[in-house]
């Protein structure tokens, strides 16, 4: 459905954004299920492919284990951008299940850059403490 249906929609959409103004960068939001489509999404010409949901926010992958998957097969072409659970950690986790998280998407995500760390979606009930918890642990482990 998605590669009969969305994909050439979106090329063509994506295209011509490129050709307005190429210094555009179109993020590709999939809202989580993107692990059947790892080889169809840089087909549609976007630059950042995102949520990268994990299981625990409502996503398809699998925590410590389609990371790596999904950089094998998608880094290359598109920069990815998310991955950080927001709900289970961000919002109720502990400063060590943060610092946890952000080594777990770094370390699956960010290695040979092309990544932005970030939450998989909102965080509007993340307790700020854990925002500050966040932001250090970003500093601290997303270094390149």
């Amino acid at each position: 459905m998605f590669e009969e249906f969305c994909l050439p929609y979106d090329k063509r959409q994506h295209d011509k954004i490129h050709e307005i103004d190429p210094n555009i960068a179109i993020s590709y939001h999939t809202c989580g299920g993107m692990m059947k489509l790892l080889d169809l999404i840089p087909q549609n010409g976007c630059d950042f492919s995102e949520t990268l949901s994990p299981t625990g926010c409502g996503g398809d992958i699998r925590d410590g284990i389609d990371e790596v998957i999904v950089k094998e097969k998608m880094g290359s072409k598109v920069k990815l951008m998310g991955g950080f659970n927001q709900i289970q950690v961000l919002t109720l986790g502990s400063k060590e299940d943060i610092y946890k998280d952000v080594e777990r998407t770094f370390n699956g995500y960010g290695k040979n850059g092309g990544f932005i760390m970030m939450a998989s979606d909102h965080f509007f009930h993340a307790p700020k403490e854990n925002l500050i918890h966040y932001a250090n642990a970003a500093k601290e482990i997303c270094k390149y």
